[in-house]
């Protein structure tokens, strides 16, 4: 009996129409941009264009019995990319403060504007980035990470992070992974003596290491500072950070040791719904007996002089994307009195 062979022949046709890659393992995806870019007889130039935004914020502390103060924030942030592996980083903050002690009528008025980024990044592969200029200090997390106003859940930061020291001079930063699930990431800088009071700073060197377990959304870190000028003296601390994957909830500690002394704070937020978000704060700072006053303040730059206990409590509203209030209370316990603390603050996010 014949067979007819021709739908034997249109599959052999069609087999060998199709590559090896596809007749295995069906249509191939690339793994990832860079690979296909690699493979492409054309590379294609990703190019970056600049961008404006930052925000602005009204906020006004109360401290019964000792000081109410009022303040206003303006803070522009620029990032220029030119080429595949350069980005220059600019933020500016302008601050109006208006203060009236509790014994006075009269308010103290001061106007404050620094740079706390001007700073030059080459991408000098997946694994490192080069910094030049005038950056955030990475000791901890709270400085480089946390204490933008949009972003911090608390206003009134933490004692040993008051503030948000930046160095001048050069940092090199990023990350590989260990592991399946295991990240290592690295910085280290140093940073030159400057009076200039828009971006003034102190003489130090120091670095943090830190590892983040994505599986489990867990970090935890290390820190180390230098000051190199007069008193020379040094700071170290750890920061862990854990984003439970099954609960809307952050959670962040800190500490720190330097010559003032030592403290901590812990911290968690738990988002009731996509507006609303309640926060809890502990935080302490210990003095070392004899001390008077700072005489190269730690990271922070104004730590407490006498042992100093305080609880916070906050709510955050999201009103929309790009505008947050906030209010929150806590009482500060101290071997002078105690007193009680409030604040409320506006914040807007422009883009």
């Amino acid at each position: 009996m014949k067979v007819d062979q021709t739908p034997a022949v249109c599959l052999l046709l069609v087999l060998c129409a199709c590559t090896p890659g596809q007749a295995q393992e069906g249509p191939r995806i690339e793994a990832s941009a860079a690979k296909a870019a690699h493979e492409s007889p054309e590379k294609t130039e990703i190019r970056g264009t600049p961008y404006l935004g930052g925000y602005a914020l009204f906020t006004t502390t109360y401290t019964p019995d000792r000081f109410t103060q009022i303040g206003t924030v303006l803070t522009p942030v620029l990032l220029i990319p030119f080429g595949n592996k350069w980005l220059i980083e600019t933020k500016f903050v302008l601050d109006g403060e208006y203060k009236r002690d509790a014994n006075s009528m009269q308010w103290d008025q001061t106007l404050g504007k620094n740079f706390e980024l001007i700073q030059l990044d080459y991408i000098a592969s997946r694994y490192l980035t080069v910094v030049a200029g005038r950056f955030l200090t990475p000791f901890g997390i709270f400085n480089e990470r946390q204490h933008a106003p949009w972003i911090k859940k608390l206003q009134i930061q933490p004692f040993i992070a008051t503030g948000a020291p930046s160095g001048n001079g050069g940092m090199l930063k990023g990350a590989f992974e260990i592991g399946s699930a295991v990240q290592l990431n690295y910085a280290a800088y140093f940073s030159a003596l400057t009076t200039v009071e828009t971006i003034k700073t102190r003489r130090t060197a120091g670095s943090r290491i830190g590892l983040a377990f994505s599986n489990r959304r867990l970090e935890f870190g290390t820190s180390f500072q230098r000051v190199l000028q007069d008193g020379q003296s040094s700071s170290f601390g750890f920061d862990a950070t854990w984003l439970p994957l099954r609960v809307p909830l952050e959670i962040r500690a800190e500490y720190s040791n330097s010559v003032e002394g030592d403290g901590y704070w812990v911290e968690t937020g738990y988002r009731f719904s996509r507006r609303n978000e309640g926060v809890l704060r502990m935080e302490q700072f210990f003095v070392p007996s004899g001390f008077s006053q700072p005489v190269n303040p730690g990271p922070g730059g104004d730590l407490p002089i006498v042992n100093t206990r305080r609880p916070m409590l906050g709510w955050n509203y999201y009103l929309r994307d790009g505008i947050k209030f906030g209010i929150s209370y806590g009482r500060q316990f101290t071997a002078r009195g105690d007193t009680h603390v409030g604040n409320v603050v506006v914040v807007y996010r422009f883009q």
